[in-house]
């Protein structure tokens, strides 16, 4: 059965096989609810109108021949296109027996005859209402689900985006071992990492945090990529100009858009002690373990992508063999227990990367995480986290 309902008034169905009540009920529902209103004078004529058109409502007499109200009831009630659809018996049979066959058959309310028009149409009112209600609600979610159906194609195309942008391949180094961890809070996160492997053992690594996740962030990731590789490849080996030029060309790039970033630059002097020059752009601060004491590196400048005058400054310092040099975004030193105290940027953090420490990195890196399930205890993770961790050879 093929079944359309494109009038813009609610639909009444009044079904009578007497013609003087049809007439009464039409004008009755016709003065006093805007409405288009059909009729149909039995059971028979009323089920082949509905094979059309949805009724918003059926008024429907009980006494009928051929087939009473009942039985017109139930066949009505058992398509599933009309089974929500309120149907108000009229009848002049006043025995609750019969009251509560109607119900029984799937009727919603009653009107006995002869009846008050002002009761008929109170009636008539209050079903239509709740229908249109319940067609609306339907409405709005079938409109929910279809956005959430593109949303989640959406997702799932930024998802393979960021797959390729973030690459999960370590770089092999003769003088440094490297392990990293990437955990977005969701499918799409906004944090990037890229390693510059680089002639003679060098390598450049930026690390950035982006506000915001999701579709637009891998949006904005995208271009940072673009902007980033382009830059490196002229300004690798100078940490300031790097986050400078970036600077620059993210001004005005995306609305309400920014970045904390960092550019590092590890390298060898002609003696082979390796050294490391990097710049801060608003990014928590590099944690140096040496001899298994932390501090923290350097200084933080002004955030990328906000003012065109920033200026970013350069720090460069020595490395030893057994240094352990960590990178990290914000989730971790913004991670909440259930007491909502933050571990923060300053002592906890630096005490949790010394209880870390251990000879193995991969171990130090599981360690940490160990420790922050232990002080968030059942409260979510509420940002991203990447941490990359050198070892100096």
């Amino acid at each position: 059965m093929t079944i359309s309902k494109k009038i813009s008034k609610p639909v009444i169905l009044a079904v009578d096989d007497n013609l003087q009540n049809l007439q009464v009920i039409g004008s009755v529902i016709s003065g006093n609810i805007s409405c288009d209103l059909r009729i149909a004078r039995s059971g028979i004529e009323a089920l082949a109108l509905v094979e059309n058109i949805i009724p918003d409502l059926i008024l429907l007499d009980i006494n009928m021949p051929e087939m009473d109200g009942y039985e017109v009831c139930r066949r009505i009630k058992s398509v599933e296109s009309l089974k929500d659809v309120p149907v108000i018996f009229i009848t002049a049979l006043g025995e609750s027996e019969s009251i509560v066959r109607g119900f029984e058959a799937g009727g919603s309310d009653y009107v006995v005859k002869p009846f008050d028009p002002l009761e008929l149409t109170a009636r008539a009112r209050t079903h239509l209402e709740l229908r249109l209600s319940r067609l609306e609600l339907e409405r709005i979610n079938r409109d929910l689900a279809e956005r959430n159906e593109k949303m989640e194609k959406d997702l799932k195309v930024a998802q393979m985006v960021m797959k390729g942008l973030v690459s999960m391949k370590k770089p092999h180094l003769e003088r440094m071992n490297v392990e990293f961890r990437y955990l977005p809070l969701d499918r799409v996160g906004g944090d990037y990492f890229r390693f510059f492997p680089m002639p003679d053992g060098q390598l450049g690594l930026f690390l950035c945090d982006v506000t915001g996740h999701g579709v637009a962030a891998a949006l904005f990731i995208s271009l940072i990529k673009s902007v980033t590789d382009r830059i490196q490849s002229e300004k690798g080996d100078k940490p300031a100009e790097f986050m400078r030029m970036l600077n620059l060309e993210l001004l005005g790039k995306m609305t309400s858009y920014f970045i904390t970033g960092l550019y590092l630059y590890f390298f060898r002097e002609p003696s082979g002690k390796t050294l490391l020059a990097f710049t801060n752009g608003g990014h928590p601060k590099p944690v140096l373990i040496r001899k298994g004491i932390a501090s923290f590196l350097g200084e933080i400048s002004t955030l990328v992508g906000v003012h065109g005058k920033a200026v970013y400054q350069q720090f460069t310092i020595p490395l030893e063999s057994g240094d352990r040099i960590f990178l990290y975004t914000d989730g971790i030193p913004e991670t909440r227990n259930c007491n909502d105290e933050m571990i923060g940027f300053a002592e906890e953090l630096r005490s949790l990367f010394e209880r870390a420490n251990v000879h193995n990195l991969n171990e130090t890196l599981n360690a940490i995480f160990d420790n922050l399930e232990k002080f968030r205890g059942s409260k979510e993770f509420e940002d991203d986290i990447t941490i990359i961790a050198f070892d100096i050879l």
